[in-house]
């Protein structure tokens, strides 16, 4: 089909503003689109291209609402666990209470396969805590982040060192003490029980929850 002038300014315009019909939707109704068009010798059936292409979006659409929903049912079961962790954390009574409860319940609690302590302060007394320098901490928690899930090698060697073999991905957390750190590694043998797109929000609050209960003990 040979295009005049007139015609191709038409489609250049329309090509750079997509939003046109938009703006004005009343001139759809004045367009007269044919059932089938002639291309290259071939007949295109333009409703059943469209119907294809309906079906194609309504598809898109059903896929991104499954994984809506699905990630807000993981969202339910993640608050309700941190929710239960809390609770759980209110009742402490002691410093090394605490500790036992974050060494051998949030395994459970959280829904994690390992859990490892490790700490430069010294008066922290668990014979269950490692002692770690600030030199490699500072490696895997960078200026004033307390989250890391980067999934490093170097991490699963680091904090799970007996176990790294059996884990598939693992989050480290770090509560900060008086003039002290005691960082919680949680590891998974399911590959997307913690990933680098997850968001923290959560796991942020349960590090100040641990922070507030950490230092009232610490008072009395």
């Amino acid at each position: 089909m040979v295009k005049n002038s007139y015609e191709e300014s038409i489609i250049n315009y329309l090509k750079k503003n997509t939003n046109f019909f938009i703006k004005y939707p009343n001139l759809l109704n004045e367009l007269k689109i044919p059932n089938s068009i002639e291309l290259s010798n071939k007949i295109i059936d333009l409703n059943a291209y469209r119907s294809k292409k309906f079906k194609e979006k309504y598809d898109l659409v059903k896929k991104k609402l499954t994984e809506i929903i699905k990630i807000d049912n993981l969202n339910i079961i993640s608050r309700n666990r941190i929710l239960k962790s809390t609770l759980k954390i209110i009742k402490i009574q002691s410093t090394n209470k605490l500790l036992d409860l974050i060494i051998d319940d949030f395994k459970y609690l959280l829904d994690c396969d390992f859990v490892s302590l490790f700490s430069n302060n010294n008066n922290l007394k668990n014979n269950k805590i490692i002692c770690l320098s600030d030199k490699i901490s500072s490696k895997f928690f960078k200026g004033n982040l307390q989250t890391n899930l980067d999934q490093s090698p170097k991490g699963l060697i680091t904090f799970f060192e007996k176990n790294y073999k059996f884990i598939n991905s693992y989050i480290l957390i770090k509560i900060k003490l008086n003039n002290s750190y005691l960082i919680i590694a949680m590891g998974s043998k399911k590959e997307n029980k913690f990933e680098k797109s997850h968001k923290v929000d959560l796991i942020n609050y349960l590090i100040k929850v641990l922070e507030i209960k950490f230092s009232d003990l610490e008072k009395k």
